[in-house]
């Protein structure tokens, strides 16, 4: 199976990239969460990337 990107690199600028490294670090480190709900968008997150790890 061949999977396509779901957005191409094209659309976002390298600022763009930069400030959303930064919110995703920040995001992780985060532990207000219930651990039934983090792992609800942890799986919702692989689902989306194709990663399922």
């Amino acid at each position: 199976m061949t999977r396509s990107q779901r957005v191409t690199s094209s659309h976002f600028d390298n600022k763009f990239r930069e400030a959303l490294s930064l919110w995703q670090e920040e995001v992780v480190q985060l532990d207000l969460v219930d651990p039934v709900t983090t792992e609800v968008v942890r799986l919702r997150c692989a689902d989306h990337h194709d990663c399922y790890t």
